[in-house]
């Protein structure tokens, strides 16, 4: 399997779009072909993502000590302004779930500097997403430009579990997050920003590539992200 050239965003300049408004922005956005991928809220921390990959295939996250296969993994507590850094991940993981694990984060990292900045790399988000998940990187960032908003903060992405089902796949994420949209002129922000969140992404196989085709919020509950 042929894998993006993938960067671990460690200290990338780039800041998550993980305000509530931002996500249920995203409902109803079509793909080229027309079919249409919603992203829903959903209050319980509980419910899954339509069409989950079978829990067995998947990876739980390991200790929180920041230590993974004896790299540098200290993660700080809070997020650094303009940086999306990996935080918790599993402990574990096979070659087909570190694959879907670097196109979920590279897809995170190029959407959320798409975010800060208002340029959308369209080839790019197009290698990491399908469906919704690619429209709203360059739907929202229209709308953030033509508002005259931009963001500023930080996010730690800890990683809680990664499942792989045939063609299809599934992240869980847990977000500590800083970032909030602002005013370009004056920099104040212009809503509260999301302390947590937690996310199931949905990824599906494309020929050889894995891409993310849907994020479900599914609570703003505190998390265990590093």
């Amino acid at each position: 399997m042929r894998r993006h050239s993938q960067r671990r965003p460690r200290a990338r300049v780039a800041a998550p779009a993980l305000v509530l408004a931002a996500l249920l922005a995203t409902a109803g956005c079509a793909d080229d072909g027309g079919a249409t991928e919603e992203i829903e809220l959903d209050a319980s921390p509980s419910a899954a993502a339509p069409d989950d990959p079978d829990a067995s295939a998947g990876a739980d996250a390991g200790a929180t000590d920041g230590s993974k296969d004896g790299a540098d993994r200290t993660v700080p507590r809070d997020p650094r302004d303009g940086e999306l850094i990996a935080g918790r991940e599993p402990r574990r993981l096979d070659a087909e779930q570190r694959a879907v694990l670097d196109v979920h984060l590279a897809y995170w990292d190029e959407r959320l500097r798409s975010f800060r900045t208002q340029r959308v790399d369209q080839g790019r988000v197009h290698e990491l997403a399908t469906g919704a998940a690619a429209a709203f990187v360059v739907s929202y960032s229209r709308e953030l430009a033509r508002q005259g908003h931009d963001q500023m903060g930080g996010a730690i992405l800890g990683v809680r579990r990664v499942s792989v089902t045939g063609d299809r796949a599934r992240v869980l994420t847990c977000f500590r997050n800083s970032a909030v949209d602002v005013d370009a002129r004056t920099r104040k922000p212009v809503e509260p920003a999301v302390a947590f969140a937690q996310t199931t992404d949905l990824l599906v196989r494309e020929g050889p590539d894995w891409r993310v085709t849907s994020t479900t919020l599914t609570s703003n509950d505190p998390c265990e992200y590093r």
